[in-house]
């Protein structure tokens, strides 16, 4: 319903404004305080709304940091989609591409935060014990293969016949190994992972 110059509109917009100031003064304390000094009474404060107010939004402090963890989680999931759906790139230059943009998130975390490691590490097991949280992880990740093996198979980089679900794990195993700090490849041997891949999945013959 909207009356009288769009009052009502204007007013869910507000809300919605200071829930997302809210969320985001939630988002950089536990990045640069950790998980463990986040409180209402702090947030409200970063945030410049009231403690009453931030309890119109959220129940307690587990909802809201359920909040951030779930914006988070879409934020990355929106990139990757546009990503997967981009049709410039082949399927295995969309997974480097997203490697490079999961390792990109995280330099941004480290250079703008002071405690990104340790508010990331306790932020993902808090979202462990999240069921809702772990349902729509899970749902955007589906998404997100569900797209790449689509395309994968219409380019016919993906010619075997083995299961969606199986070549969701074999890809994602990549993505996580090549993602790892720990792990370091030169531009070669990075060329050397891309024709195992090919191979792996059926796109070039021995």
């Amino acid at each position: 319903m909207v009356e009288k110059g769009g009052v009502h509109v204007k007013r869910e917009e507000k809300k919605a404004l200071t829930r997302a100031k809210v969320v985001a003064a939630a988002r950089e304390i536990i990045l640069n305080e950790g998980l463990d000094q986040l409180s209402i009474r702090k947030v409200a404060k970063q945030a410049q709304v009231s403690p009453v107010t931030m309890y119109k939004y959220f129940r307690d402090k587990d909802e809201l940091v359920e909040e951030v963890i779930t914006e988070s989680i879409r934020e990355r999931a929106d990139k990757a989609l546009a990503l997967a759906s981009d049709p410039q790139l082949t399927f295995v230059e969309k997974l480097q591409a997203f490697n490079r943009q999961n390792q990109r998130w995280r330099e941004e975390l480290l250079a703008a935060h002071q405690q990104p490691e340790a508010g990331l590490t306790q932020l993902w097991q808090a979202a462990e014990r999240l069921p809702r949280v772990q349902e729509e992880a899970d749902r955007l990740a589906n998404q997100f293969w569900q797209r790449m093996i689509e395309n994968g198979r219409a380019e016919g980089t993906i010619t075997v016949s083995a299961s969606d679900l199986a070549i969701r794990y074999y890809a994602d195993a990549l993505v996580h190994f090549l993602g790892n700090p720990a792990t370091k490849m030169d531009p070669a041997t990075e060329a050397d992972f891309t024709d195992l891949l090919l191979r792996g999945l059926g796109a070039k013959e021995g």
